[in-house]
């Protein structure tokens, strides 16, 4: 999702200045009203070990705030019993606070795997939190439409994973939370449940994407990606005990000073999700990723997993896809190589992985679909024939943005 003019504004504020190293306290006002939070700021002094101000201080409690109300719309929880850390600067660091304040190292993590659309901080052998745990992963087939949850009871049974962490980066098909929950529940101890919504918060926020609450003990997700905000995290944690933990994992266990400005961002982000405009876009999102897939599938380029339940599709049977994504930059469409089941590793990936959410947002509507299905048909075959027709493609490209596309600033939610 592209930005707006009003997260930009936000990330080019005076809060750069500011440290605010610390965490706010538990006994603020439950209120909205600046007002009564400054007066409380004045009487009892601020939270912070670096004082950063009663306006840097509300913003992070109004970011926490919105976005536990954002995660428990619909849910039966209360926004107000959610602890929501909203510090991380990123998801990687999100979910490494979140394995280090729930395990201590050598323990076993059960993770989706990276090529099965998982994600590289849920135990990747390359990553730090592949090397502090014991990570054991489940796998899907490359046309599976689901996760395999008779896989992940077994696999839990046989490794009793202290914690289970599901989470989809370029798996397009809805979880299941509660499926999730359930083939893992019965085990003993039962392990801590965690969801990755980093590519699907502005999904969940919306209705279009299944809510992991209340199934999972812990969310993390990401402001950027679906939701529009800044490259930066957060953690919801439905347990104190755990909660302070985690907290504790992240500061000062891997990071110092929050990103004030970051978070101001977020809460921007996060206020904005709740609106209809923002619904509607990402619903209009979803559907032009399933019409979508139905064109490229009328020239014979298919999605992997059968599909998609989202705004994410993944290409499948093509060789060469780091080449394939750079060649398409060069014609300027932005997608990356993924990883699909079977692939040897990524410099032998053979998925494409594309998002419909940028483009609906510029206005992309159903009558544009058929045309960026026949680009992209076209840009493929161009690359499998050493990109002979770049130049005229790349001309094609351009044409498609002036007639189907409007700027950003007229047409994204503010």
């Amino acid at each position: 999702m592209l930005t707006t003019r009003a997260i930009r504004e936000c990330l080019a504020s005076d809060l750069l200045n500011l440290d605010g190293e610390g965490y706010l306290r538990d006994n603020l006002p439950d209120t909205d009203d600046y007002a009564d939070f400054e007066r409380r700021y004045r009487d009892d002094g601020g939270s912070k070990y670096n004082p950063s101000g009663p306006v840097a201080e509300y913003i992070e409690f109004l970011a926490a705030r919105r976005l536990a109300r954002l995660l428990c719309a619909g849910t039966g929880l209360e926004a107000g019993k959610l602890h929501v850390n909203v510090q991380p600067v990123s998801g990687s660091f999100a979910n490494l606070a979140v394995l280090r304040g729930a395990l201590s190292p050598g323990e076993t993590v059960l993770s989706l795997g990276l090529s099965s659309g998982g994600h590289l901080s849920h135990g990747a052998p390359f990553h730090q939190s592949g090397q502090d745990y014991n990570v054991v992963s489940i796998d899907h087939g490359v046309d599976d439409q689901s996760l395999d949850l008779e896989s992940l009871y077994k696999t839990a049974a046989a490794h009793k994973p202290r914690v289970v962490i599901i989470g989809a980066s370029s798996f397009p098909r809805k979880i299941s939370w509660e499926q999730v929950a359930e083939a893992v529940g019965g085990l003993s101890p039962r392990p801590v449940v965690v969801a990755d919504i980093a590519h699907f918060a502005g999904l969940v926020a919306t209705g279009a994407y299944d809510n992991p609450l209340p199934w999972t003990d812990v969310v993390t997700m990401v402001g950027y990606k679906t939701l529009g905000g800044p490259k930066s995290a957060a953690i919801a944690v439905r347990d104190p005990a755990l909660a302070r933990r985690i907290d504790r994992a992240l500061f000062p266990g891997l990071q110092g000073a929050p990103r004030m400005a970051e978070i101001c961002a977020l809460a921007t982000a996060a206020h904005v999700a709740q609106g209809d405009e923002f619904r509607q876009l990402i619903h209009r999102s979803v559907a032009n990723a399933v019409l979508l897939r139905t064109a490229l599938g009328e020239y014979g380029v298919h999605c992997a997993f059968g599909g998609t339940d989202t705004h994410m599709l993944v290409l499948k049977d093509q060789p060469r896809s780091v080449r394939l994504a750079q060649y398409l930059e060069r014609i300027g469409v932005f997608t990356n190589s993924n990883l699909l089941p079977g692939d040897r590793g990524p410099t032998a990936a053979t998925g494409i992985r594309l998002g419909t959410v940028g483009a609906t947002q510029r206005g992309l509507e159903s009558a544009g679909i058929p045309d960026l299905a026949a680009l992209l048909a076209d840009a493929f075959g161009d690359f499998r024939n050493s990109g002979a027709k770049s130049g005229t493609l790349a001309e094609r490209c351009r044409r498609f943005a002036r007639t189907r596309l409007a700027d950003i600033e007229d047409r994204h939610p503010s």
